[in-house]
Formats: structure tokens, sequence, C-alpha cells
């Protein structure tokens, strides 16, 4: 189990020791793809061996925050493979220079992979999204702290009433990583896919959760736990 601030501690002792932020997000978005397509059956040659016996309909909602930038990794690699739209909920002049670059890089790639923030023009509703088969929570991730405003817990009901299966990057969001508890407007994913570590609140979703393993140096994390 690793604590916010611990996992804070890591990212910064990895720049420290030679792994830069970039290359964590990097890492990080190519494990959430890795556990999306082990769990569905997706081979590396787009063969489809998933349970829905056809290509999916992928969906990754991204915020402004690192967990975006960590969704714009993997909707970028998904795209190989599966039929992707984003939708980014979050301020373009706001992500943090990695995220940043995440996204460049990403609709550089492919310009119209990007949607309307639904959040903007419509009311919410769950069959807004029952054309997708799997979405991915990138939204708020585990450095959240207090509740979700009502745009974006509108958006999180629809999610969790819609049909598809949600895989959550790290943290369901609306959840803080060191809650003790379940409470209040959060994402209720099928798949949680805990970067480095379990954060404390996931022991609550027993096995939907799943470690990804990112690079981290062994240095970095000998000074967190110190």
């Amino acid at each position: 189990m690793m604590r916010s601030e611990e996992m804070r501690a890591v990212e910064v002792a990895s720049d420290f020791f030679g792994v830069s932020g970039l290359k964590l997000m990097e890492r990080t978005g190519k494990g959430l793809f890795d556990a999306v397509c082990r769990r569905f059956g997706i081979s590396r040659k787009g063969e489809w061996k998933n349970p829905l016996k056809k290509p999916l309909n992928v969906l990754v909602a991204c915020h402004h925050g690192n967990n975006g930038g960590d969704g714009f990794v993997a909707a970028r690699l998904l795209r190989r493979v599966c039929s992707v739209r984003v939708l980014f909920t979050g301020d373009e002049s706001r992500p943090k220079p990695e995220a940043r670059e995440t996204f460049s890089r990403l609709v550089s790639l492919d310009s119209r992979i990007l949607v309307r923030d639904a959040c903007e023009s419509k009311i919410l509703c769950h069959t807004h999204f029952s054309g997708y088969d799997i979405i991915v929570d990138a939204l708020l991730g585990a450095g959240v702290s207090g509740r979700v405003d009502r745009r974006l817990g509108a958006l999180i009901g629809s999610f969790n009433k819609s049909k598809a299966f949600i895989v959550s990057a790290d943290m369901p969001s609306g959840l803080h990583s060191d809650a003790c508890g379940l409470s209040g407007v959060f994402v209720r994913p099928d798949l949680i896919v805990a970067f480095h570590s379990k954060k404390p609140v996931l022991r609550l979703f027993g096995k939907k959760v799943v470690v990804s393993g990112i690079g981290v140096p062994e240095e970095a994390d000998m000074v967190a736990k110190n």
C-alpha cells in the first residue's frame, strides 16, 4: 500500500534518479493499455479474442490533470486496435507540461479522435454512452481532494448508469486514495489499474484491482518509504 504523499515522493525522486515525469506518464498509459488488452483478449496484431467477438468501441474520458495525461497515452495506443474516442472534460490551458505533451502527441496523430465535452451542452444521460463497450475513467486520479463539482458529478453518474465496462486509471474518479471508506459521487468501475502500488482505499475493491508496474527506480521507492 502507498499513501498519496508517498506516491508524490516517488514521482519526485524518480525524476531525480533519471526517470522523468513524462516517462512515467508514458509507462502508466502503456500499463493501462496492456490491462485493457489482457482483460478483453486483444492481441497486438489486432486479432479479436474478446468475449464480445467484435472490434471494441472505447471512450477514454480525460480531465486536465496528470491522470488525464495517462488517459491520452492509453488512447494513443488503443487506437491501433480499437475504435477510440476521447472525451476531454478539462481546460486546455491548465494541463501540466507532461499531460500537455501527451495530449499533443495524440492529437497530432488523429485530430478527429476528440469529441465535444458533453458536459457543456447537454443534460447527461447514460444513453449517450450506450454505443461504447469500454469507458476508461482517466478523469481525476489519486490526488483529488474534496467533492467533485456538479458537472463532473453528472458525467460520473452517467458512466455508472451505462452498460459499458468501466476501467479506472489508478483510482476511481471522485475518491481520494487515502480514504477510509466509500462515500460521495465516484466512478464505480469493473476494473482498476493501480500504478506502481495499491492505494489504501483500493482495499475495498478486492479483485477488481490489478497493479501495473511503471519502472520506478528502486532508489526512488526507498526514498519515499523512508
